[in-house]
């Protein structure tokens, strides 16, 4: 009997071994590095401590991904614990500095809103299943605070324009779950009511989104040029409902709501530096 091993296996299983669980949804990241890019981008250059915030982020986000996986696997594989500690190593390192030897002490209360959303949901089943949109809002929110908190790490000061860097993000994370709502709605016959809910919410926010904008820019937490940057955003979406465009697949839609959420980044990127 041949008990030779194919060599392909075995480099194919050394792979799977060493590679790190990384979060499948294409909308994930976006709600992640949309407002951490904006923290670290919008107000001034990016220093040394706003850096290391944002490594933080994507490492703490990263840890959150292997836990889900070691809870979603069965049997329970290893490595993916052996992944969530090198990931909670580095977001100890990452976030460590900033807050002891620049003193950004208020990122402790930053760290805490950011990290509150993400537990509630995964804590309460309410949140998590019966009333996923309610869940996945309140995890938005709670992940926006990333700019406000990746910004003043660069900074070291925390006015109005920093304290509310995290409100055009959350404007537009929120409207994009609308939308993929709306998108991904079933074009059958039966139905049809579930379709219509999903369309009148999207037509809702964003009817009401102007309304949002004009208030924020009048209490002074967004720039008003900075509000441009919702023009293709409301555009799409009154296309989307004139065209009533019928049901498109998980993954299409989750690599168009990820081409729209950098192209919105770059745009309110560009948009506050000039309105510096």
């Amino acid at each position: 009997m041949d008990n030779h091993i194919p060599a392909v296996p075995l480099r194919t299983t050394f792979r799977r071994a060493i590679q790190p669980p990384l979060p499948r949804e294409h909308g994930a990241w976006a709600w992640l590095l949309l407002p951490a890019l904006t923290g670290l981008l919008a107000i001034g250059w990016p220093s040394a401590p706003a850096w290391l915030v944002f490594g933080g982020a994507v490492l703490g986000f990263l840890l959150r991904a292997a836990m889900d996986s070691w809870r979603a696997s069965q049997p329970r594989r290893h490595r993916y614990l052996v992944w969530a500690v090198l990931f909670g190593i580095g977001l100890h390192l990452m976030i460590v500095p900033p807050v002891t030897h620049w003193h950004r002490w208020v990122l402790l209360p930053l760290g805490a809103g950011i990290a509150i959303g993400p537990l509630c949901v995964q804590t309460v089943r309410w949140l998590r299943i019966q009333r996923r949109v309610l869940g996945e809002a309140v995890v938005v929110a709670s992940l926006s605070l990333l700019a406000s908190a990746v910004a003043y790490a660069g900074t070291g000061e925390f006015d109005r324009s920093i304290g509310f860097l995290w409100l055009p993000a959350a404007l537009y994370l929120w409207g994009s779950i609308t939308f993929v709502r709306m998108s991904l709605a079933p074009a059958t016959s039966r139905a049809t009511r579930l379709r219509q809910e999903r369309r009148r919410t999207a037509t809702l926010y964003h009817a009401g989104l102007p309304l949002a904008l004009v208030a924020s820019v009048a209490g002074g937490a967004i720039p008003a040029l900075a509000t441009l940057a919702y023009i293709p955003m409301m555009a799409r979406t009154a296309y989307a409902l004139w065209r009533n465009t019928p049901a498109v697949s998980v993954q299409e839609l989750g690599i168009r709501e990820a081409i729209h959420a950098g192209a919105f980044a770059a745009l309110l990127i560009t948009l506050y530096r000039l309105a510096g």
